[in-house]
């Protein structure tokens, strides 16, 4: 589907001759027809340790995430936060709760 398969009454009720109007639509058929993917944010907030960065993405991985972005930070105490921006989440995990405390790192 597209702006080709409009019906003609599309130009008759829109007013065609604002261009703005006309590729404002266009874009919202072309995002209705391959929408984005719903992007997650998860948090881990641990003890800083050699390679953690690697074990979280690991398991971010093996649970079937697609990392977009990481954002870590380490405090001068020892600590580290560590942000990820993800997708691939499947509908069932979104209200399913995981015990994170049980995976060890």
């Amino acid at each position: 589907m597209g702006m080709n398969m409009v019906a003609c009454r599309y130009a008759l009720d829109v007013n065609v001759e604002r261009a703005e109007d006309v590729f404002m639509h266009r874009r919202l058929l072309q995002l209705a027809e391959d929408p984005p993917a719903p992007m997650h944010e998860i948090t881990f907030s641990t003890i800083d340790k050699p390679k953690l960065l690697t074990q979280l993405t690991s398991i971010v991985s093996e649970i079937g995430l697609n990392i977009e972005e990481a954002h870590v930070f380490s405090t001068a105490d020892g600590f580290s936060l560590d942000v990820f921006v993800v997708d691939g989440w499947p509908y069932e995990f979104l209200h399913a709760e995981i015990d994170w405390k049980r995976i060890t790192l």
